[in-house]
């Protein structure tokens, strides 16, 4: 029997430096080039006891962090049949702190492994309609092209479970199968 614990710690830096966007800079709405920076320490702590040499009891935390990208901040860009991007500065980072629980067992020519997962996670960008120019559309009079842009919500939760289970068939073959298991809420 022994316990181990696995601490890790990252430090994220990102430089979002956007100098030319606006795709007519001789219309009557300037959109302005900009410069944005996000970082963040995230962390993570594992907890793994191996009982018999064959069965591993494991418990673990960790936290996720996502900067707003050029495409979330600078988008001028059809998206689909029915919508244009338009730029949204002043997003903040996605924050995620993860948990789970599970085992792993080994025994002959057989290994299983299940896990349950629970994920907060908080700032998330989501895509809403907006106007742009005054406008809601980027066709009037035809009014089939909707302006959207990116923007932070509250919070949101994905929990889960995952199931695999491996037989060895011989030397050369095995059999596999996985099972998983995932539900998320958003605005909560």
């Amino acid at each position: 029997d022994s316990l181990a614990l696995t601490l890790g710690a990252r430090y994220n830096y990102t430089k979002i430096k956007a100098l030319d966007v606006d795709p007519d800079p001789t219309d009557a709405y300037p959109f302005f080039g900009f410069t944005d920076t996000f970082s963040a320490v995230v962390g993570s702590a594992r907890l793994s006891y191996d009982w018999n040499g064959k069965v591993n009891l494991i418990c673990g935390v960790s936290q996720g962090f996502r900067a707003p990208n050029i495409d979330d901040t600078t988008s001028f860009k059809g998206v689909s049949s029915s919508s244009v991007d338009v730029p949204a500065t002043g997003l903040k980072p996605e924050e995620s702190v993860n948990y789970e629980v599970g085992a792993k067992m080994r025994a002959g020519g057989t290994a299983i492994e299940g896990f349950y997962y629970y994920t907060r996670l908080r700032n998330l960008i989501q895509r809403v309609p907006t106007t742009y120019q005054g406008q809601m559309y980027a066709d009037p009079p035809l009014n089939t092209l909707r302006y959207h842009k990116k923007e932070n919500f509250a919070k949101g939760m994905i929990h889960g479970v995952e199931i695999s289970a491996r037989r060895r068939l011989g030397r050369e073959w095995s059999v596999f199968g996985n099972f998983t298991w995932t539900e998320g809420k958003g605005d909560i």
